[in-house]
């Protein structure tokens, strides 16, 4: 940008439009920091796209003092601040950083950043972040605005967006150090004419500062403009590894790039062009690569080779070819080098993230490792592995193993042995547990079950209060397993026990809180971050229900498992394997089942029609029973088949608001995220031409990234939405759903779907998390209950995905099929009894097998 006011108008435009949650900008010096940082301030009031009316507002556009000093009394909703001085009253150190979450008339309310605050006035509401409320005639309270920053302030810090401004008086070693802060996205503002551009960055790049002395290198201007992109894409290959698909990318243009004369005066730069093809070479690999890129006749060849190997990017191995030749790699390759050499360590890497998987999934582990021609060999033998055998013989528990399974594509699944060991530890330390007791003292007027819990429940409610120290509760949908569970957590409580509960996702978890108020919960996750803190359980005594239990995989389930024995506690497991199975792993629940066996509360209650509780019943049992239910429905009218997936949609956002009152709830459901893309924009069409959402209360919040592209987000009253992402300074899980009740501008209230409907406002910047929530992935309503269902087939749905579909409501459910997916009932039926139970086989439960670290 030609011009320097030019500059920071650009600077501070970019800055406003982008909307990624964690922004900054970076100066160089002081001075810029306090004029940005009064720019922007100044173009946020006068756009109104972020200050209310306030108390502090007419003072946006007053001149900035010479030190960024903002009193407390012009603070305003929106402003990002960082404290110049100690704050006494709340403990908080120059430098703290928070944004301002409400400005009242006499005082300001401040949400610190997490890992900040430490009393005095500061509050940290339960699960979030602390905060801080400073009365506006505070003069002890002293901050600066924190938008912009210097580089040296940054201290290190990552954020997901940087914005630059490149001014003559950078150094160097401050503009790499602001490049390499960002996440996502890297803006660099230079106040240069675009003739002007490459002499203005060779400047910054070849200035540095040293104590006594004038730097007398001069970078080649016409490379200035290169070398800031060498060095973002050397910073991201040392971060990301080498070998990643955006690494090979920039090298390739490297690659190409690279003239003889490049490197003759380097010849080091040839290491990177390497690297990008292979993870090890040898001089004889690195002398062809040099010997294709010089004439003969005009350099020398071997100068050349030796000039590179003297490099101190270069790393020697242990490992030789196959005629004796060293192997040498460059640094940030070290790791691949190491899996080059021993290909069964993949088995481990893998394991790390899912304990079962296809051979394409492995392939695809290879490939966002290992570089070009390396990754081509591994991919041949993973290719060309037989199954039980794995990649070389005599590697014990890191050993590839086919299963009798099978994912949703028809590919066949793999574990390893090292997963199959952890699982027979698992179900051998179940029986220990199932078998130890636990003791109480009764208390003086003991409680017992209320009369409403009957039949099956009223058996699996005994088996979680008797003494045994683990016991599996099985449920159908919808039949009352919250409504026992709540009354055996009262009665433990009644004898002097601590009982904690959690579940695989944060959703599912808010649900067992709203539901059992007597019980602490936390996700899974979260609670294995407290044990390894040192939690320990207070009380006579320690119960741990682990709900949703059939969603669990074996290794997250061995872990809390191990843990509520290692405290002495009872283990109660609350689920239906019949519904969802866990996501890349094998199901624990159907191993432990198999040795422990389980209590079933087989009444559905969910359902007001007596048919359909039989029907969800049957979809629960399998086999027949689930096609028969299917059948069922298809003969009640609730079966629609359409010739197109786009008829079906419509048709099906079309019956939203035809079934049932407004004030009744109700969720379109579907099995892939690009329908669920599809059923949210046809069903808010409908909201809107019904008058469900008020047109003329509808603004706009940014917008979603998408693999085709970007989308507006729109959000008026009456609005159905969900989080994508947690808020945890409102205490809000990942897939909390709400009704918008209001939209201001820059500002957004919802009405959150907790049983207290609570009420909570949002910026723009949390308001980016959100997205249209009137329909869902089946995999995310699982736990859930509304009035009526509707939902999108498709081919890949088996009997577990269309159990909890079809299930979830009270009232009415609707499936609507295209036959371009499936032809018609009887096909229907078919995917009806398909079941994808993930074991890994028949186990031989002993004494547990000693663990390994890095096993598979």
């Amino acid at each position: 940008v030609e011009g320097r006011q030019a500059a920071l108008e650009q600077l501070v435009d970019g800055y406003l439009a982008d909307r990624s949650p964690d922004r900054i900008v970076l100066v160089g010096n002081r001075a810029e920091a306090v004029e940005v940082n009064h720019a922007i301030r100044a173009r946020l009031f006068e756009a109104d796209i972020r200050y209310p009316q306030g108390a502090g507002s007419a003072a946006a556009n007053a001149p900035p003092s010479e030190d960024g000093h903002v009193p407390a009394g012009e603070l305003n909703e929106g402003d990002k601040v960082v404290l110049s001085a100690w704050y006494a009253p709340a403990r908080l150190p120059a430098g703290t950083r928070g944004v301002v979450v409400r400005a009242d008339t006499d005082e300001v309310r401040i949400r610190l950043e997490p890992g900040m605050g430490s009393g005095g006035s500061s509050e940290q509401p339960s699960g979030g972040d602390p905060h801080v409320v400073v009365r506006r005639d505070d003069a002890e309270f002293r901050c600066g605005a924190g938008f912009a920053q210097t580089v040296f302030e940054a201290k290190g810090q990552g954020h997901s967006s940087v914005h630059v401004l490149a001014h003559r008086g950078l150094t160097r070693a401050a503009l790499v150090t602001a490049m390499g802060l960002h996440e996502k996205k890297l803006r660099i503002v230079v106040p240069a004419s675009e003739e002007n551009r490459v002499e203005a960055l060779s400047g910054i790049l070849s200035r540095s500062r040293k104590r006594g002395r004038v730097a007398t290198h001069v970078l080649d201007p016409a490379l200035a403009v290169e070398a800031v992109a060498d060095q973002t894409a050397r910073l991201r290959h040392f971060a990301r590894g080498a070998g990643s698909p955006w690494v090979r990318a920039e090298l390739s243009t490297a690659q190409t790039a690279l003239s003889e004369a490049d490197l003759i005066a380097d010849p080091a730069r040839i290491l990177p062009v390497l690297a990008a093809k292979r993870v090890r070479f040898t001089i004889a690999d690195l002398r062809r690569e040099i010997a294709a890129r010089v004439s003969s006749d005009t350099a020398d060849t071997d100068g050349l080779v030796s000039a590179a190997m003297g490099s101190p990017e270069i790393v020697w191995l242990k490992e030789k070819s196959a005629d004796g030749a060293s192997f040498f790699t460059t640094r940030g390759n070290e790791n691949a080098a190491y899996l080059l050499a021993h290909p069964e360590h993949i088995l481990t890497l893998i394991g790390a993230e899912r304990t079962v998987f296809t051979l394409d999934e492995l392939k695809e582990a290879f490939e966002k490792r290992l570089p070009q021609e390396d990754g081509a060999v591994m991919l041949e033998k993973v290719s060309s592995a037989e199954p039980n055998v794995g990649f070389k013989p005599n590697v014990g528990l890191n050993t590839l193993v086919a299963l009798e399974a099978w994912g949703p594509r028809g590919a066949q699944l793999f574990t390893t042995r090292a997963q199959i060991t952890t699982e027979q530890n698992l179900v051998a330390q179940a029986k220990r547990m199932a078998a130890r007791e636990v003791a109480w003292e009764e208390p003086a007027n003991p409680v017992s079950l209320s009369g409403r819990i009957t039949g099956g429940q009223r058996r699996a409610g005994e088996a979680m209060l008797d003494a045994h120290g683990m016991v599996l509760v099985r449920g159908v949908a919808g039949s009352g397993k919250t409504t026992v569970l709540r009354e055996a957590a009262a009665i433990w409580k009644a004898r002097g026990f601590e009982v904690c509960g959690g579940a695989l996702s944060g959703d599912a978890t808010r649900k067992l809180g709203d539901g059992v108020k007597e019980m602490s919960v936390a996700s899974l996750a979260a609670w294995e971050a407290q044990w390894a803190k040192g939690w320990r359980p207070g009380g006579e005594g320690f119960v741990f229900v682990m709900d949703e239990a059939g969603m669990v995989g074996s290794d997250v389930w061995a872990r809390v498992q191990d843990r509520v024995a290692r405290l002495g506690g009872k283990l109660i497991a609350v689920g239906d394997p019949a519904q969802l199975q866990p996501v890349s792993a094998s199901n624990a629940w159907m191993a432990v089942e198999a040795e422990l066996g389980c209590l079933v509360i087989d009444r559905a209650r969910r359902q007001v029609s007596r048919a359909e509780r039989g029907w969800t019943e049957g979809f629960a049992a399998g086999g027949t029973a689930a096609s028969d239910a299917i059948r069922g429905y298809e003969r009640a009218g609730c079966v629609h088949f359409r010739e197109t997936i786009t008829d079906a949609i419509t048709q099906l956002a079309g019956a939203c608001y035809d079934m049932g009152t407004p004030d009744e709830t109700r969720i379109a459901l579907a099995y892939t995220r690009a329908d669920v893309v599809r059923l949210n924009a046809a069903i808010r069409e409908q909201a809107l031409a019904r008058g469900v959402v008020d047109a003329a209360t509808v603004r706009s919040y940014g917008t979603v990234e998408e693999e085709d592209g970007s989308r507006a987000l729109l959000f008026g009253v009456g609005d159905r939405v969900v989080f994508q992402q947690p808020n945890q300074a409102l205490g809000i899980p990942r897939n909390a759903g709400g009704t918008v009740i209001r939209t201001d501008a820059g500002r957004l209230a919802l009405r959150l779907d907790e049983a207290q409907g609570r009420e909570v406002g949002l910026d723009r910047d949390e308001a980016a998390a959100l997205d249209y929530g009137y329909a869902i992935t089946i995999h995310r309503s699982q736990g859930l209950t509304v009035d009526h269902a509707f939902t999108l087939a498709h081919g890949y749905m088996d009997r577990h995905l269309l159990y909890v579909a079809m299930s979830r409501h009270v009232q009415s459910t609707q499936i609507f099929v295209p036959r371009e997916r499936i032809a018609g009932i009887d096909d229907l039926a078919v995917q009806a009894q398909r079941s994808q139970y993930r074991s890994l086989g028949q186990l031989e439960v002993g004494e547990p097998v000693p663990a390994r670290y890095g096993a598979g």
